[in-house]
This record gives structure tokens, C-alpha cells and sequence, in this order.
């Protein structure tokens, strides 16, 4: 049986591998995946792992795992990438800021999201053999250490205290300037759970 950083490690190449050939699909171009995992972080500190590869300000799409795993599920993009995705989808003249985006844009955006982490929960759990309830999802845009703090860090008032496992999933299509990052985060309870319950 391998140990928990192991065993998420293993998960996190599976699930990036659905999510980017979902991706794909939904682009109808090739995505570059940069698949990662993190041992336990402190929450604190989330923000500084996504920004690695993305301007601080764009769109964020989030929910919250709180049935069969605790933890978090996040998708971000540039507002660069998003106006690059809106065009690219055939939803033109979006190329302004994000705080000027109609409707039909925002749909794009929101509809991108919920095709990546509906591909990412449908492949969790097919790893872990176990029904993951996807989350409700919020999609909110502007600056993210704001929205992490507002938002994501907000029911932890020990945030400083928590921790978690972070399986990361950068992603590109050069030829469209499009880039994001996917994070799923678990307690450490959670780790422990799915490496208890894992089954070959």
C-alpha cells in the first residue's frame, strides 16, 4: 500500500489527464498539462502556489467539498486567458476587461469551468472508487488574494493552523495565449481517509 503523498500523486496525474483531454475537447485544441502535487500547505499560502504561472487578477471558479472529502476545488484564469477563450469560443468583441464582459461571455467562462471540474471529480472518483458529490460552484472575478481572503479562506478563523494536500494542474494552449491552473485541495483527514479506504 504506498503512503498518502504517494498514493494523491498517482490520483493527481489521473485527474489532470481527464480534465485536460475534457479541456481539449471543449477547445477543439491541444492543452499542455503541467500536472503537480504539493504535500500538506498551509491554506494560508494557496495563493502563492497558483500564481506561479498567471497574473494576480482574473476569474475564479470555486466550490467547496464537504460530503465524502473535505476540502476545496478552484479553477483560475487571467483575465488575459479569459478574453483569449471568450474569442476563441466565437464569442467576439469580448476582448475589453474582464468588468466589461456580457453575458454571453461570462456563459463561455462558466461553462469552461464546469466542463474541467466536472471531468476532474468524474476521474477522482473513478480513482477512488467512490461517488465524490461535485460541488456547488461560485464564479467571481477581480483580484485573487482578495477573493482567496474573502472567499476562500473566510470559515477558517485558524486559517494560519490548517492544512492541506494540493493537486495542481497547470494548463496552456500556446497557440491561443490561454493559461489557468486547476487546484484541488484535501485535508489531511481526508488523505488519510482515501488512503485507508483505497482499493487496487
Amino acid at each position: 500500500m504506498p503512503d498518502i503523498s504517494e498514493l494523491l500523486r498517482r490520483i493527481s496525474q489521473k485527474t489532470a489527464d481527464n480534465a485536460g483531454e475534457a479541456l481539449s475537447q471543449f477547445l477543439n485544441k491541444k492543452v499542455i498539462l503541467h500536472p503537480s502535487f504539493s504535500d500538506l500547505v498551509p491554506v494560508h499560502e494557496f495563493h502563492r502556489n497558483v500564481y506561479l504561472k498567471i497574473d494576480p487578477t482574473g476569474i475564479l471558479l470555486f466550490g467547496r467539498l464537504k460530503e465524502e472529502l473535505e476540502g476545496e476545488v478552484i479553477l483560475l484564469i487571467d483575465e488575459r486567458s479569459g478574453s483569449n477563450l471568450i474569442n476563441l469560443s466565437g464569442a467576439i468583441g469580448q476582448n475589453n476587461s474582464l468588468g466589461a464582459l456580457t453575458e454571453m461571455g461570462l456563459s463561455v467562462l462558466k461553462e469552461m469551468g464546469n466542463v474541467v471540474m466536472g471531468a476532474y471529480i468524474t476521474a477522482l472518483s473513478d480513482s477512488l472508487k467512490q461517488k465524490i458529490t461535485p460541488p456547488l460552484l461560485t464564479f467571481i472575478s477581480g483580484a485573487f488574494e482578495q477573493v482567496f481572503t474573502d472567499l476562500i479562506y473566510a470559515p477558517y478563523p485558524v486559517v494560519r493552523q490548517m492544512t492541506r494536500y494540493c493537486m495542481q494542474m497547470e494548463f496552456d494552449v500556446p497557440v491561443e495565449s490561454i493559461t489557468g491552473v486547476f487546484l484541488l485541495s484535501i485535508s489531511a483527514q481526508s488523505g488519510e481517509k482515501i488512503r485507508r479506504d483505497f482499493r487496487c
